[in-house]
């Protein structure tokens, strides 16, 4: 079994990023050449990449000093280009170009991932839980890393990664606060640009000292693309935003449970949503809601994966595996599953599909 690697990393932003670089510098060079030979189907070249990515290193480093400077340790400690690093960081905008042609056309794979929600009622522990599937490209497996940081003046957190960047998607911090994530697309991505890009709100999530505070990271201010983000904590709060450009709505579990997949359910209909790359993001969000209102006892791990190793309709399924008929830069699978116990303050990810591979867990404490 393929084992995720656990950075622990301490309060000086350069310092962590040189320690990140360092430690995943084979890895970093993998999740750029996967990005670049996925932005390549779509007409846009190495070299157009990086210097978008060297242009949002210098606005990422204007807007947020503390996040500029460790993208600035990466680079030293894995020995590449700021503008490499800058391309991962903001890789969520740059690729928002590559969604639209393709929406546009109904042509290519859709990201898919599939987060849910369960109130303590739901589980066994008696803890809030979150987590996902998130489903991306087959490039990324084996290039994700853990890290535990504690910030000088900022909780403590856990978050995954891909390897070279610093911000992360899913995660929990030592005030209760936990994060999963689902792409979503509208016709007003890219129209508006943000100098806070995806991966800058998500650090800036899980350094939040209050539920209050992270969700103002995502609501008080316009974003450059659309996102959902599955915000809870651990006194029993849980909440999904569809956030579009300059538009947000706000979800709530059901008789305490919550699923959501990668299309608005209350959100714009513009004809331009990411069903029209993949309609299975129809059908995961309920599947994996009815097995998790079927059970007749609380969740647990072994229940929740269970739910999340659905092969329903596959290889595009809950649980995802690579389609032989897809061109390798655009083949996707579930590259990690994560489950999020938030009272705990414990995390448990897999490296690759569920159904194949165990959950690592991690503690923040």
């Amino acid at each position: 079994m393929a084992t995720i690697p656990l950075l622990d990393l301490g309060a000086e932003p350069f310092e962590r990023g040189v320690i990140h670089g360092r430690r995943l510098a084979a890895e970093v060079r993998a999740v750029i050449e996967t990005y670049l030979a996925r932005f390549a189907l779509n007409g846009l070249s190495a070299d157009e990449a990086r210097r978008r990515g060297a242009a949002a290193a210098t606005m990422i480093g204007r807007r947020t000093p503390d996040y500029g400077r460790e993208m600035e340790g990466i680079a030293q400690g894995a020995g590449l280009p700021l503008a490499d690093i800058g391309l991962l960081n903001a890789r969520y905008e740059i690729s928002y170009g590559v969604f639209g042609s393709e929406i546009r056309t109904a042509a290519g794979s859709a990201d898919g991932c599939t987060a849910f929600a369960l109130m303590p009622e739901h589980t066994k522990s008696g803890e809030v839980t979150i987590g996902q599937n998130w489903d991306w490209l087959e490039g990324l497996r084996g290039n994700l890393a853990v890290l535990r940081v504690r910030p000088e003046r900022r909780p403590a957190f856990l978050v995954v990664t891909q390897a070279g960047i610093a911000g992360g998607m899913m995660g929990l911090n030592q005030a209760g606060i936990g994060l999963a994530v689902n792409g979503l697309t509208t016709a007003e991505d890219g129209k508006h640009p943000s100098d806070r890009p995806f991966h800058v709100r998500v650090r800036q999530i899980l350094e939040s000292r209050s539920y209050e505070e992270a969700l103002n990271q995502v609501i008080g201010e316009d974003r450059t693309c659309s996102s959902h983000f599955l915000i809870a904590h651990a006194e029993e709060e849980a909440m999904g935003i569809e956030a579009a450009p300059r538009r947000a709505h706000y979800l709530h579990p059901t008789d305490g449970i919550y699923t959501h997949a990668n299309h608005f359910e209350v959100g714009p209909d513009d004809g331009m949503g990411m069903e029209r790359l993949g309609a299975n993001t129809l059908y995961r969000p309920r599947r994996l809601e009815r097995h998790l209102r079927r059970a007749n006892r609380p969740h647990d791990l072994a229940t929740i994966r269970a739910g999340l190793t659905d092969h329903f309709s596959a290889p595009r399924a809950i649980c995802r595996h690579a389609d032989p008929e897809d061109v390798p830069a655009r083949r996707l699978i579930t590259v990690a599953s994560v489950v999020l116990q938030l009272k705990s303050r414990t995390m448990h990810v897999s490296d690759g599909p569920p159904c194949d591979n165990a959950y690592q867990s991690f503690t923040l404490n």
